[in-house]
């Protein structure tokens, strides 16, 4: 400190000032740095700048009275302070000490000044000064943990329990869109906290219904405290946002659900519209704080304005689209999402929607490549996204886009490190799991767990139950179909999903009546309507009624006309199927493939909309091997990703067939894993044991197909499953095993009862065989 103070002597009164003023705007950007990387409280850049505006008079001061006003310059080697002057030895004892001589400057202070304003007392005030800011900062945070005084967090205080849930009210304004622009805001924002869950948007419209208010009409105070308190949540969030002149002013309180106590109150404002992005995003800051969220939790989330857009309209239109796509109005909520990308291109976050939207059941909207854009879209805007969001976006990315299920399964598991509840993560990971990597125990863990934490959202209901039909576990997915028929009323899905369940344990009528009664659950419903039609279309074939199955398959594929070509194509390949595998008329199934393609031209759509693994198997088995080749070149070209799907090598074991070489087919195929369609693997091979003209394979293979579980088979048992069992019935016929015969006629002649006079004749056949075996087994 000697040499420091040494240093200061030497200047002048304006050197003095100019250095002080340069330390204090380093010493404000240290602070600044440290309060944004530590989220500190606000006062503490405020009390630094009082310090350092307080500190400026007594430096000042301290060079007046150390250097004087118009004091002469020292000559050199002259200088030294008065703290040097004292390290001067002391004079001889005896000797007379001489006065000092009269110092002739102008205006020379006080001895009592020049003793209190010294360099050693403004460095040290100053010194002490900042420890008090330091110790004030450490005793905040230590209010702030154990819960004491306006310090302390609702977590802290025991007023609100670690991750509980709690319910976003929507937010009052005088403009509509406005308020759910901010309450989609608050939301985006809460929902990254580490100290709370917000209700999901599902299971609010599952109790509203409950509850028989609408829908869709949002949440008041009043209503969602009600909703709070039958749900078991212990508090709401409100909020208002008021017009002041040409800005705003945001309002925000958590109250809790049972008596309505306000715990906390949150007051922001804003300029004007170019401002209300941040000032939503500082108001929910604040709450988070005021919750109980970590401070480097609150550093580390980027404010609103990088996660979401900074473009207010795009912001109303994706929160009307969030809205529109939490009841199951994805059409109109991809067309919101479309208009707010077009005012803002870079929003990520409405790509990456647009994408799940685009994408989800197989690409249900028809629009596919849509919704690989989508994706494409959203990876390349990645760095705008929070960081949970972020790894949400890359793990869609490299499903849908790459098909790289492990890149995708890491990042779902990095969220799941964050956030053990994450219930997209723990949903999307489970279906990669079970689809695509074969753990198929974990995969059902994690999609219970998901429910569990979700009670009200669909997709946890959906995916489960198919992974349990794919582990033959037909009883367990019924009670899964059930729960989610209870938990959301209202929604056909649950009932559609049970014609499927119903139809693989070849309970037809059973199937059929639940698509009836499901298209009545949310009549005009398009998506609806083609589920049920598939499902009715395929029991028909299935039970060999094939008059009755044309008419169905023509109605289904005029509702799938709505959806687009590309539904509507596979639709009709329908008919190809029936004539080449149930009437095994190869002209007429031709004249079906040559009819299908006429009327829904490829190049009309989507690169990746037509259902290209069916055309390349349909093209092979009808057209031959160089035509199925051309279909795959288009389909590659469309996704160079495709090589890497479990579909692509079946179809190339298609073109090996194709080519007469059963064998290589099933060479291809061994040990490939296709948890997304269990069916599809002992059908190829089936198939190809038939080119190898292998009476013991075919029924190995037969056998196979037959019995594989899977929720939705009835889409390869419609044209399969009657030859696969006739089959079956005469092979072992032929080679002796009478009872497994018996078995295989019992079953098909069952299951084609009622089917049209032209396939009778196998019926009878198969029927007076079955009765002679019978007879001569006893």
């Amino acid at each position: 400190m000697r040499d420091l103070i040494h240093e200061i002597h030497r200047r002048s009164l304006w050197q003095v000032l100019g250095i002080y003023l340069a330390a204090s705007w380093v010493a404000l950007q240290v602070v600044e740095t440290l309060s944004e990387s530590m989220s500190l409280p606000e006062w503490v850049q405020g009390f630094s700048v009082i310090l350092l505006v307080l500190g400026l008079p007594i430096v000042l001061a301290t060079a007046f009275v150390q250097e004087g006003v118009g004091r002469r310059p020292a000559k050199a080697g002259a200088e030294r302070s008065e703290e040097a002057a004292a390290d001067v030895a002391p004079a001889p004892a005896g000797a007379r000490a001489e006065p000092p001589a009269p110092d002739r400057a102008v205006g020379r202070p006080s001895t009592g000044a020049l003793k209190l304003f010294t360099w050693r007392r403004a460095i040290a005030g100053g010194v002490v000064a900042f420890a008090l800011l330091g110790v004030s900062l450490v005793g905040w945070v230590v209010l702030r943990s154990l819960g004491v005084g306006p310090a302390g967090t609702l977590v802290a205080k025991g007023l609100l329990a670690e991750r509980a849930t709690l319910l976003l009210t929507d937010f009052e304004a005088e403009d509509v869109s406005l308020s759910r622009a901010a309450t989609e805001a608050i939301r985006v924002d809460l929902g990254q906290s580490s100290a709370i869950r917000l209700a999901d948007p599902g299971s609010v419209v599952a109790a509203l219904v409950r509850m028989e208010r609408p829908p869709d009409e949002g949440i008041e105070l009043e209503t969602g405290r009600e909703l709070a308190q039958r749900e078991g949540m212990p508090a709401v969030i409100s909020g208002e946002v008021t017009p002041a002149g040409t800005g705003y002013v945001l309002t925000a309180q958590i109250l809790t659900a049972e008596t309505g106590e306000v715990l906390v109150a949150e007051r922001v404002t804003a300029d004007d519209d170019s401002e209300l992005i941040g000032a939503i995003d500082q108001l929910s800051k604040k709450l988070r704080e005021r919750i109980g969220e970590s401070l480097g939790d609150l550093a580390s989330t980027p404010a609103l304005e990088t996660v979401t857009t900074g473009d207010l309209e795009a912001l109303r239109l994706y929160s009307r689209a969030i809205v529109l796509s939490d009841r199951g109005d994805d059409r109109q909520a991809a067309d919101l999402l479309e208009e707010a990308i077009a005012i803002d291109t870079s929003f990520a976050m409405a790509w990456r929607k647009l994408g799940a939207i685009h994408t989800s059941g197989g690409g249900a909207l028809g629009e596919y490549s849509r919704g690989i854009q989508g994706y494409e879209r959203a990876y390349r805007h990645r760095d705008r996204l929070t960081t949970r969001e972020r790894l949400l976006t890359t793990a869609g990315y490299f499903d849908n886009v790459e098909a790289d299920r492990r890149r995708a399964a890491d990042a779902y598991r990095q969220m799941l490190e964050i956030d053990p509840d994450d219930t997209w993560a723990l949903n999307n990971l489970g279906i990669i799991l079970g689809i695509d990597l074969g753990d198929e125990e974990e995969a059902r863990r994690l999609l219970a767990r998901s429910i569990e934490l979700t009670p009200g959202v669909q997709n946890g209901y959906s995916n489960l139950s198919v992974a349990q039909g794919r582990a033959g576990m037909y009883d367990e997915a019924g009670e899964t179909l059930a729960s989610w028929a209870a938990a959301l009323p209202g929604n056909a899905l649950p009932y559609l999903f049970e014609a499927a369940r119903s139809s693989a344990l070849r309970r037809y009528d059973e199937s059929d009546s639940l698509a009836r009664v499901a298209v009545t659950v949310r009549p005009g419903n398009r998506l609806d309507e083609s589920f049920a039609g598939r499902v009715r279309t395929a029991n028909a074939f299935t039970r060999g009624r094939l008059a009755a199955g044309a008419t169905l398959q023509e109605a289904a594929e005029r509702v799938d006309r709505d959806l687009g070509a590309g539904r509507a194509l596979d639709q009709a390949l329908t008919i190809a199927r029936i004539e080449l595998d149930v009437r095994e008329d190869l002209a007429s199934a031709r004249r079906a493939w040559t009819d299908a393609l006429d009327r829904y031209p490829l190049g009309e759509m989507g690169p990746l909309d037509p259902p290209w693994e069916d055309l390349v198997e349909l093209a092979a088995r009808l057209d031959g091997p160089d035509r199925a080749r051309e279909f795959q070149a288009r389909w590659t070209a469309a996704y160079p990703a495709a090589t890497r799907e479990p579909a692509y090598v079946v179809s190339e074991a298609w073109i090996d067939i194709a080519e007469g070489d059963g064998r290589g087919a099933l060479r291809r195929v061994e040990g490939l894993y296709f948890g997304n369609c269990p069916t599809c693997l002992p059908n190829l091979r089936l198939e190809a044991a038939r080119t190898v003209g292998n009476p013991d394979l075919i029924m190995e293979y037969g056998q196979a197909f037959v019995e594989t579980p899977e929720l939705f088979r009835l889409e390869r048992d419609g044209s399969r499953l009657g030859p696969a069992l006739e089959e079956l019935g005469r092979l072992h016929d032929e080679a002796g095993n009478l009872r497994e015969a018996a078995n295989y006629y019992a079953q098909f002649v069952g299951l084609w009862e009622t089917a049209d006079e032209e396939l009778q004749p196998r019926v009878r056949a198969a029927q007076t065989r079955l009765d002679a075996i019978l007879r001569e087994i006893g």
